[in-house]
């Protein structure tokens, strides 16, 4: 990047631009004529010596200069801003906007209460919670946070280990008469499998000091834990889910765990949020609130 100085004024009108994905639009949201929209990114472009957007009549592209604008400085500037807002209120006062993506299935089963707790301690603070399995861009569609459960790969965002779920295996009352007491990983292979997406048709177990992996053929496959707890209720095959969703079936009995004593594959929990030097207090007592709440659904047992 030129070394040279920067209107920062002229940055956040870039970013709104980013975000809103047209000057039109940006415009808009900046309450600014579009003309003055316009000729503050060309003055941006100039004082950086490069173009930064493709302009078509129908969208706008960002150019390598401008990506690297938007991953490299744009969170310095977020930065920045939370810092005067620190400086011109007290410092230690929990305020503010958050807005955080969650997965569809912690999001519908545990948010609320979790997000209702914390407003409780902090009403100052905005949470403004998007809850489905679809990854989100969080610096350009303005995330501050998101929950993200598995294997992580963008190792550009900072990452906040939260835990692990423990899976376990569950099957009606109807199909553990039919198909027994399931002792034995072995004994899997003749039930029928309703599978996570991500599952495959393997599913590995430890127990009793060894580690075994047992050969499924899934007769359903869906991205969803709730329509293989339901479909597992209704007797369609054995599920393998979260405790946190199978405890409320377990305590009616409407479902029964299996193989008590082997562990299936455990599932890493994770915050992750734009890279940046100093994490916005309100955004430190948000995950420090979720990570205890979630602790106590993550590794419970039904």
């Amino acid at each position: 990047m030129p070394s040279r100085r920067i209107d920062l004024n002229r940055l956040q009108i870039f970013r709104t631009i980013v975000l809103s994905g047209s000057i039109t639009k940006a415009a808009q949201q900046l309450r600014q004529p579009k003309s003055r929209v316009s000729r503050q990114l060309a003055s941006l472009e100039e004082e950086l010596g490069a173009q930064l957007i493709f302009r078509t009549t129908r969208s706008l592209q960002l150019t390598p200069l401008g990506r690297e604008l938007t991953q490299n400085v744009l969170s310095h500037l977020n930065s920045l801003e939370d810092a005067l807002d620190r400086l011109s209120s007290d410092a230690e006062e929990v305020a503010g906007r958050i807005r955080v993506s969650v997965p569809d299935d912690i999001g519908t089963q545990l948010m609320g209460r979790i997000c209702h707790s914390f407003l409780a301690m902090y009403p100052k603070v905005e949470l403004d919670v998007h809850v489905g399995n679809q990854r989100v861009d969080l610096v350009r569609e303005s995330f501050d946070l998101a929950l993200r459960i598995g294997k992580l790969h963008d190792s550009t965002l900072l990452q906040k280990r939260i835990g692990i779920f423990q899976l376990t295996a569950y099957l009606s009352p109807e199909l553990r008469a039919k198909y027994g007491a399931v002792t034995s990983p072995n004994e899997l292979t003749s039930i029928p499998y309703l599978a996570f997406t991500s599952d495959g048709t393997s599913i590995r177990l430890k127990g009793n000091g060894e580690q075994r992996r047992a050969k499924l053929q899934p007769v359903f496959v869906s991205n969803s834990f709730f329509v293989l707890r339901d479909l597992a209720i209704q007797g369609a095959g054995l599920a393998v889910l979260p405790p946190f969703i199978a405890s409320e079936a377990v305590r009616e009995g409407k479902l029964l765990p299996v193989l008590k004593d082997w562990y299936f594959d455990s599932v890493p929990a994770h915050f992750v949020m734009p890279n940046q030097k100093d994490v916005p207090l309100r955004i430190k007592k948000f995950m420090e609130h979720v990570r205890s709440q979630l602790l106590q659904f993550l590794n419970s047992n039904t």
